[in-house]
């Protein structure tokens, strides 16, 4: 038997995990599409939040719009459309209200927050006093000091790291590499906490972190991997693994 090796670190996800928008941006255009009047279900609600998971994770699609527009209006114009088939819009529908639902959303920008959840400060502290090497990574293109220092994270994180300075994106396996040997541990001593299944459980998966997603809305339910509803879970989600890799190394005769 292989010994587990302990838990030295914990990278984080930014976007969705440490810093949410307060409303979130999906929420957003799911109750300004119903003013529109479109029908929404529970089940086109649930489909086109897995979608738009996937959607952000280097998709396909993603790449093919971009390759398009660019970081234009026609892009978000393009996504809106997208999002509403998605929600069962015929083509007549998502004609006539991708580009107003832009304009709608657009006009909304300063009344969403960014915000810090209640438990992501607490938490971060508690695991640095046990010792824990905290980074943050994110897919951002680029992430000021400032920012963080803004949010009140810069204080808890040991390095924060974006796609724009690694030149690579998650899920990508090379960014979680990247970004653990900034932290100066290996792959299989990492946890790596995010909110998006395909960018953050697979990606950190097949670079060889441990992956536990945050899933407050209970989106996934992923066979292999840990995934917790909030922040606050997470100390005791790192005991249990601790515990694991000590039993392992018992088993194994360490």
């Amino acid at each position: 038997m292989t010994k587990t090796k302990p838990i030295r670190a914990v990278l984080f996800d930014l976007d969705g995990t440490l810093r949410v928008s307060q409303p979130r941006w999906d929420e957003l255009f799911v109750r300004e599409a119903e003013a529109l009047g479109v029908k929404v279900t529970p089940e086109r609600r649930l489909e086109l939040f897995r979608w738009i998971h996937k959607f952000w994770a280097n998709s396909e699609e993603l790449r093919y719009l971009l390759d398009k527009y660019g970081e234009t209006e026609g892009f978000w114009i393009a996504f809106n459309a997208a999002r509403l088939r998605k929600l069962g819009c015929d083509e007549e529908c998502t004609n006539a209200l991708a580009e107003p639902l832009f304009h709608r959303l657009n006009a909304q920008q300063d009344s969403v927050a960014d915000i810090v959840p209640d438990d992501v400060i607490p938490t971060l502290k508690q695991l640095h006093e046990e010792g824990y090497i905290l980074g943050l990574l994110t897919n951002r293109g680029e992430l000021s000091d400032e920012y963080l220092e803004e949010m009140g994270l810069a204080p808890h994180l040991d390095v924060a790291l974006s796609a724009g300075e690694l030149g690579v994106r998650k899920p990508l396996p090379e960014a979680f590499r990247r970004a653990v040997e900034r932290l100066n541990v290996a792959p299989e001593e990492t946890v790596y906490v995010g909110d998006n299944y395909y960018t953050d459980m697979l990606g950190a998966a097949n670079a060889g972190l441990r992956p536990v997603l945050l899933d407050p809305d209970g989106l996934f339910s992923p066979q292999n991997g840990l995934v917790i509803r909030s922040l606050g879970e997470l100390p005791a989600v790192l005991k249990r693994l601790e515990s694991e890799a000590q039993n392992a190394q018992v088993d194994d005769g360490g």
